[in-house]
């Protein structure tokens, strides 16, 4: 089974072209494979044969006995980055529908065909809603002779839209019960790839500094046909899972390696590096304000002009503008949210801004004024501008007493609010409208800390607790007093998303910000708060119980823990004998008994072959590897470290990243101090011989987690000094792991003051 994967600038690596996105071209393709297996293009297959066309006869060998080939129709013109072509022994499910004589269908691996078949009229529902959505609002046919999906094993990324026959990453059939969450990202991803046909395929960018035009069109579409369709069973809603999206554009956009939405991309090796959340979401908030600006009809109105402009052409950025002109009347040039400012203010600056309120609580007239300050996260990057947000004003027990709708200036903002209603509370960005960094002012923060869990709106309380968390990273606040908070947050919130988030920023603040003679106790503490919540929830909430049951499981650092662990898989576990186990679930205790020191190998591998019994999947090899490299002798640990620089190894990335991870477990500090030496020696040689993504991953997973930081940022910047073949991939990894490295001592001296050490 196999599959290509040509975006940005891999195509030359499988036909002879130049391999550029405005370099667009008809292809045409013949195969020769197996018989029993299935060949997949873009377009559909005219014809199966034991002879080669004439056209090809001297290319191809004469087809043996089992094999067969297969010819396909020839494309429209399409850039070289969207051909594809798939063979092996693929199962197919065939949509019963057509959408105006398009077929749907969907190809998936033989092992997964069962779980996917019923989950397939899911699939082809959101389908069929993105398919008429999107021709009614662009007012353009889709533009392609078929439509196939095809969850492939292994996949680098999440999808690709490559036209007429659109990639997943398989992780996407659901092999267990799936969150709410990850079925609402599963349809949005469908949308996204969807959406892509039009904006990107249809219509593409002249070159890759014009990426946002692709991705972040298709996200803001993805998000919004979401909240116009509603599809059935997709909880939390999608502007929840919008803004835990925003959170990783806000994260990147802080960094010293920040980017403009529209990023100069000199040639195609920084291509790859703008693959990210300032490209897909900071770049899908920027289009939100417009669409909210010029309203949905006239936005309508201005893409059906741009696809009929543009068809089957290369767009750059002017041309984006100038088709929006026809359609926008601005009166005022002066006014704030001219496509003009837009443009300059979000697309072409870089960095994120920071709002804060400044209020009198004891100014109770009903004609109160604030002020909002907005001022530039980083000092390199000046990025203050127009925002149009919300600000909400609460009463003590969260409830919400009023809602101004505000255009926040880009120095200050003067609002009035009726003081009468006495607000405690103040909160410039209600639903995170406005793609803002929010400093919560001390008086509201103070009564926010024991009311957030009333707050009625979930969109706002995810926004609240990330800012909370965000206080964290800045080491403005306490790590120890976060965990208190959000332990006592877990206890109160009805909404599993927003669970989700505290958990993640509970799991990050843990891992990052506490040093680790404190990291144990506090998971100890995580652990035992989940057991008693888990116990106390009722069987019928499903979607809560599998967040919890995932993070219980990962927080079993104690030995007592793991034993209750290990009960529960034995189905023993008095107090979760009626909480049924996920396989994801299982794979995860037997991670976390090979960690521990209590058994034995014999009982650790017994454990293993029960699992591996009831799942014989992908990962189960692949938790092998990870269980393996746990236990290593000493000799073998050094085996195994060699074996990451061996550039002809036979196994995936995934299998690798497993080893690397149990290579590197806390567990076995002690016998890793040696290798922390030879990683500063040797991830050069990693960035200057082998692939980007094999480079980042090897920093991602051995990178060590010591709590001397001041040590580690002294090697981090001498390495960065450096120069290997793959610059650009280095020189961002290791600015941002100094950034890191800056936060987590800021965090650190802040915890040691409050514990007088």
């Amino acid at each position: 089974m196999g599959y290509t994967l040509s975006e940005p600038y891999h195509g030359n690596k499988i036909i002879p072209c130049f391999d550029q996105p405005d370099l667009k071209a008809s292809h045409k393709l013949t195969l020769l494979i197996d018989k029993e297996w299935t060949g997949i293009f873009n377009e559909p297959l005219t014809g199966k044969s034991q002879t080669v066309p004439d056209a090809f006869k001297e290319a191809f060998p004469t087809p043996g006995e089992n094999e067969i080939v297969h010819t396909f129709g020839t494309t429209p013109k399409i850039s070289t980055y969207l051909f594809v072509v798939l063979a092996g022994n693929f199962k197919e499910i065939v949509c019963p529908e057509k959408h105006n004589n398009i077929e749907f269908r969907i190809y998936v691996r033989p092992s997964l065909y069962q779980a996917m078949l019923e989950q397939s009229s899911f699939v082809f529902d959101i389908t069929r809603a993105g398919f008429k959505h999107y021709e009614d609002f662009f007012g353009y046919p889709y533009p392609f002779s078929k439509y196939d999906q095809i969850f492939c094993p292994e996949y680098p990324s999440g999808a690709m839209e490559t036209p007429g026959a659109v990639t997943f990453n398989d992780l996407y059939v659901f092999k267990d019960v799936p969150s709410s969450e990850l079925r609402t990202q599963c349809a949005k991803v469908i949308l996204h790839e969807l959406a892509h046909m039009w904006f990107g395929n249809l219509v593409t960018m002249k070159w890759w500094n014009d990426l946002w035009l692709n991705e972040s069109f298709a996200d803001f579409i993805a998000f919004t046909t979401l909240a116009k369709l509603r599809p059935p069973k997709l909880e939390p809603s999608e502007l929840l899972l919008f803004i835990n999206k925003v959170r990783r554009a806000y994260a990147a956009d802080q960094q010293p390696t920040t980017h403009s939405i529209c990023a100069e991309v000199q040639n195609t090796e920084k291509a790859s590096l703008v693959f990210d959340g300032i490209t897909y979401i900071k770049g899908a908030c920027s289009l939100i304000q417009l669409y909210k600006l010029i309203g949905h009809e006239t936005f309508s109105k201005a893409m059906k002009a741009y696809f009929k402009t543009y068809e089957w052409k290369n767009a750059t950025l002017e041309d984006f503008i100038k088709n929006f002109k026809q359609f926008v009347t601005d009166d005022n040039p002066e006014s704030p949210f001219s496509l003009e400012s837009w443009e300059r203010d979000w697309l072409l600056k870089a960095g994120l801004t920071q709002i804060q309120v400044e209020w009198d609580p004891n100014n109770t007239s009903p004609n109160a004024k604030l002020v909002i300050r907005q001022t530039s996260c980083l000092n390199d990057f000046p990025a203050n501008k127009f925002i149009k947000a919300k600000i909400a004003f609460f009463d003590e027990k969260g409830q919400l007493l009023e809602l101004k709708d505000t255009i926040i200036n880009k120095e200050t903002t003067e609002v009035e609010y009726d003081g009468s209603k006495k607000p405690k509370i103040v909160f410039p960005n209600y639903q995170d409208e406005g793609y803002v960094k929010v400093k919560i002012d001390e008086f509201s923060l103070k009564h926010l800390k024991s009311c957030i869990h009333l707050v009625p709106d979930e969109t706002t309380r995810a926004v609240m607790w990330y800012c909370f968390y965000e206080l964290i990273r800045d080491g403005e606040m306490n790590p120890l007093d976060f965990v208190d908070a959000a332990c006592a947050g877990l206890e109160t919130e009805t909404s599993d998303l927003c669970i989700q988030s505290i958990l993640e920023y509970l799991w990050t603040t843990i891992s990052k910000y506490i040093p680790s003679k404190l990291r144990n106790l506090v998971r100890y503490k995580i652990f035992e708060k989940l057991y008693k919540i888990i116990i106390k929830t009722d069987l019928s909430e499903v979607n809560k119980l599998l967040i919890l049951k995932r993070e219980l499981i990962s927080n079993a650092r104690n030995e007592d823990h793991v034993e209750i662990l290990r009960l529960w898989l034995d189905e023993k576990e008095p107090q979760l004998k009626a909480h049924s186990l996920r396989k994801i679930d299982k794979w995860n205790i037997v991670r976390a008994i090979y960690r521990s020191t209590k058994y034995s190998a014999e009982e650790k591998l017994k454990y293993y072959e029960k699992v591996y019994q009831e799942d014989p999947s992908d990962m189960g090899k692949r938790i092998k590897r990870y269980c393996e490299a746990v236990e290593v002798t000493p000799e073998e640990r050094e085996a195994l470290w060699n074996s990451f620089f061996d550039e002809n190894t036979k196994l995936t990335y995934p299998h690798i990243a497993e080893s690397m991870f149990g290579f590197n477990t806390e567990r076995n500090l002690d016998a890793l101090k040696k290798y922390h030496e030879e990683f500063y020696k040797r991830i050069f040689e990693v960035y200057d011989k082998r692939e980007i993504s094999y480079a980042n991953q090897f920093f991602l997973y051995l990178f060590p987690f010591t709590d001397d930081l001041e040590y580690q940022l002294g090697k981090v910047r001498e390495l960065l000094k450096l120069t290997p073949r793959g610059e650009k991939a280095w020189k961002k990894t290791l600015s941002e792991k100094e950034f890191e490295l800056t936060k987590r001592i800021q965090s650190y001296k802040l915890l040691g003051a409050s514990l007088k050490l």
